[in-house]
């Protein structure tokens, strides 16, 4: 999980609470992009507590 919140940063990808939303999504592009299936974004998504929380908790804070 590490290469993909490195790709994202990057990127420039940045948190917000008010893009949360935007950025789950987005993460789940990176994990396509990287060869994820569908069944394993699900698993990490909905079964796995802790994933959004530590990528999210990893990504830099959007500055406004």
């Amino acid at each position: 999980m590490k290469n993909i919140i490195e790709k994202m940063i990057a990127d420039g990808v940045t948190y917000s609470v008010e893009k949360e939303r935007e950025i789950i999504g987005v993460i789940g592009d990176y994990m396509k992009a990287d060869g994820f299936s569908e069944k394993q974004i699900n698993y990490y998504f909905n079964i796995d507590e802790d994933f959004l929380g530590d990528v999210l908790g990893e990504l830099p804070v959007e500055v406004a």
